[in-house]
């Protein structure tokens, strides 16, 4: 594992990079949860890690994890914005 991984820096890639359950764990602990809208057949959670976006997905009757999506801005970033406030998003 590479020491960008290690500090509290981490970016996209690095955190790309991760297996699964790395990213969960980097989730837990350095994520900000933005906002969560409950949809028909899941639950969509909008986390802020340092300088990125991840979306998480999951059932909404078992809340189990469905899918996880990474991203810095576009679309993605764009359905939540009704949803929080976002005071210098990636400063």
């Amino acid at each position: 594992m590479s020491n960008s991984v290690c500090h509290d820096d981490l970016g996209l890639y690095d955190f790309m990079m991760l297996d699964s359950a790395s990213q969960w764990s980097k989730l837990i602990t350095k994520g900000n949860l933005l906002v969560k809208i409950n949809e028909l057949d899941s639950i969509m959670r909008l986390y802020r890690v340092n300088r990125f976006y991840v979306e998480l997905q999951s059932e909404v009757v078992t809340d189990n994890f469905k899918k996880i999506t990474i991203f810095k801005t576009g679309k993605k970033l764009e359905k939540y914005l009704d949803g929080v406030v976002l005071n210098n998003p990636l400063n």
